[in-house]
């Protein structure tokens, strides 16, 4: 028993350590950048550049493993889609699951690098929270039962992020090249409704396990109520971009036009073509990421 208890306070105590560092850090370095004023100029050197791209390559990768890996457990443990129970036989399946866990601890240098960039900004409250958060549920699941059920989340979540990883790291090469972005990143609404469908099917997985699954109820519930706050803070996004932002963006834009036209008149010169082609960029800056406020992948963007 006591040893039961010293792996378990072992475990606390380097959970807790994650966490307190992380914000201590998202702390510090938002009230750094507050304190410089919205004057200071952005990071977006080479190296750092180079960083962000070798950040996204890898957990790409990583993400692709895990995926696959989960996937390929579940196959050869013989699995059903839901309702596994797990037992401490599934070595194979914890091993997967503690590298997600761990991975969610490494993905707070997402949070570090907006910091680096000079986007106080972009560090809101969803985006602490989803990193905090998942990390704390994936270090509760990892302790008390790494297989079973679990694999879902695993599998469907790595899927996930290697399109959205994959999306930062496509918006880092093209960085320099608005007309390619606009090409070829076009599909950044439909990666965020993705990761609202992948809630929607993990808050459905867990009422089913809560009531029908071997699986731990305690974290079968843990998930059921942790999914609804994701899905509410993604949706609550969502709107605020790409429906109520683009309303306002069409709004406002007509207004400029309309009056870019009219200067345009006035001085014998095309001010509408001038206004259209200046909004090029910006609307490509504006609508170039997705999830919480990233725009990790344009840390290579000169600074305009």
């Amino acid at each position: 028993m006591d040893g039961a208890w010293r792996a378990y306070d072992s475990w606390v105590s380097r959970q807790v350590t994650a966490v307190a560092c992380y914000l201590a850090v998202v702390l510090l370095g938002v009230v750094r950048l507050k304190a410089l004023g919205p004057g200071a100029k952005k990071s977006s050197g080479p190296l750092l550049r180079l960083t962000v791209q070798a950040h996204n390559l890898f957990l790409i990768v990583l993400s692709s493993w895990m995926s696959a890996s989960a996937c390929l457990q579940a196959w050869r443990l013989r699995y059903r889609f839901w309702g596994n129970a797990y037992s401490d036989s599934q070595a194979s399946m914890a091993t997967v699951v503690y590298f997600f866990y761990v991975s969610k601890l490494y993905e707070f240098t997402d949070t570090v690098i907006m910091l680096l960039k000079g986007n106080a900004k972009q560090v809101s409250f969803l985006h602490v929270y989803h990193h905090m958060s998942i990390s704390c549920i994936w270090w509760a699941i990892a302790f008390a039962a790494p297989g079973g059920d679990a694999w879902y989340s695993v599998f469907l979540n790595s899927l996930v992020h290697v399109f959205m990883y994959a999306y930062y790291f496509a918006a880092t090469a093209l960085s320099d090249n608005p007309a390619a972005r606009r090409r070829y990143l076009w599909w950044g609404r439909y990666l965020t409704q993705f990761q609202m469908f992948q809630f929607v099917t993990m808050m459905a997985q867990a009422a089913y396990c809560w009531r029908f699954s071997p699986y731990p109820k305690p974290l079968s519930k843990l998930l059921f109520f942790y999914m609804q706050t994701l899905l509410a803070l993604f949706a609550h996004f969502y709107v605020q971009k790409y429906l109520s932002g683009a309303k306002r963006g069409r709004s406002g834009a007509n207004g400029k036009i309309t009056r870019a036209v009219e200067n345009g008149s006035a001085n014998g010169k095309d001010g509408a073509s001038r206004h259209a082609g200046a909004n090029g960029l910006g609307d490509c800056k504006a609508n170039g990421h997705t999830e919480e406020n990233y725009t990790i992948a344009a840390a290579g963007k000169k600074g305009r």
